[in-house]
C-alpha cells in the first residue's frame, strides 16, 4: 500500500542508488526481489545483509549464478557502476563516497561497540550525496536501519520501503522502519521487485 510520496529534489553528485537492508530471512527475500527486475538494470544496487565475513561472498556468488545482471561482493575504493548488484562484505562497515561526479565504496573495520557489520544504518547515511535513492528495508529483526531514514529523507530525492508484514520471516526492522513516519510503500519483497522495475527507467 502507498503510504505517502516525496518530493525529488536534484543535486549535483551521482545520478542514483537503490540501497536495501535485511537480516533473518533476508537471502530468500532477495531472490524473490531480484527474480522481478530486468536482466539489465538502469540502476546499481547495493545491499547491507547481516551476516558474518566469507558468508557475504559465498551470497553473491550463489545469486551471481542465478541472475543475468552482475551480483558482487564491494571491494574498498571500488566505483559504483550501474547495472550492477553489491553485496557489502560480512564482518566490516561499508560506505559510499563521493569524488566529483562518482561513487566509491569505503570498506572499514567496524568500531567495537557496532552492533551489526554491516550495519545499515551506517550504509544508508552515506547515501545522502545521490541525486536519487530508494532505501529499502527487508525482512529482519530488530531496528537496524530505521535511525538512518529521516536524515536520508530530507537530502532530498528520497523513496523509502519496507517489506509488508505477510512476506516478512521477521518483521522486526520493517516494522521499525514504517514507525520512524518516514515509509512511502509497503509491499511484500516480490511487489517491492516489480515496483522497481517497473519505475527502474525513470529513476
Amino acid at each position: 500500500m502507498m503510504i505517502e510520496r516525496d518530493q525529488v529534489d536534484h543535486r549535483n553528485g551521482p545520478s542514483v542508488i537503490v540501497a536495501i537492508g535485511s537480516s533473518t530471512g533476508g537471502p530468500n527475500a532477495l531472490q524473490k526481489l531480484f527474480e522481478q527486475l530486468p536482466n539489465q538494470l538502469p540502476y546499481p544496487i547495493v545491499i547491507a545483509q547481516h551476516m558474518p565475513g566469507h558468508f557475504t561472498a559465498l551470497l553473491a556468488k550463489r545469486l551471481n549464478e542465478q541472475f543475468s545482471f552482475q551480483i558482487k561482493e564491494a571491494q574498498h575504493d571500488e566505483p559504483v557502476q550501474t547495472g550492477v548488484v553489491y553485496i557489502a562484505p560480512g564482518g566490516w562497515q561499508t560506505t559510499l563516497i563521493q569524488r566529483g561526479n562518482r561513487a566509491f565504496f569505503q570498506i572499514t573495520e567496524p568500531n567495537q561497540n557496532d552492533l551489526y557489520h554491516p550495519s545499515i544504518n551506517t550504509l544508508f547515511a552515506s547515501t545522502t550525496f545521490f541525486n536519487k535513492k530508494i532505501l529499502i528495508i527487508l525482512t529482519g529483526m530488530g531496528r537496524d536501519g530505521s535511525a538512518s531514514l529521516q536524515p536520508v529523507k530530507q537530502s532530498g530525492g528520497c523513496t523509502i520501503l519496507a517489506e509488508a508484514e505477510e512476506s516478512a520471516i521477521i518483521s522486526g526492522m520493517p516494522h521499525a522502519a514504517v514507525r520512524t513516519g518516514q515509509v512511502d510503500w509497503e509491499l511484500t519483497h516480490i511487489d517491492i521487485g516489480k515496483w522497481l522495475h517497473e519505475r527502474g527507467a525513470s529513476l
